[in-house]
């Protein structure tokens, strides 16, 4: 009984949720788009992170560089290949 009353209370918060304007709901598991959006997310997830990539690279090479000696831009080498 108690469970009923519960769920009656959560349908009608959701359902008066629904009809106010301008707020959205975040999208249910059904309505994002399936396995293609799942796909495009990967993609864009991996891109992301290439991106993160080539950037400490240059990052690291930038270091390198400009370090102002031969023992730092060692020590910067070694830093580098432990990550």
């Amino acid at each position: 009984m108690q469970t009923q009353q519960f769920g009656a209370v959560i349908d009608a918060v959701l359902g008066a949720r629904r009809q106010e304007p301008g707020r959205r709901l975040a999208p249910s598991s059904d309505d994002r788009g399936g396995p293609e959006m799942t796909r495009l997310r990967t993609a864009l997830i991996a891109a992301r992170a290439a991106r993160a990539r080539r950037r400490d690279d240059r990052e690291i090479a930038r270091a390198l560089a400009t370090a102002p000696t031969l023992e730092s831009a060692h020590e910067i080498a070694a830093l580098a290949a432990r990550r």
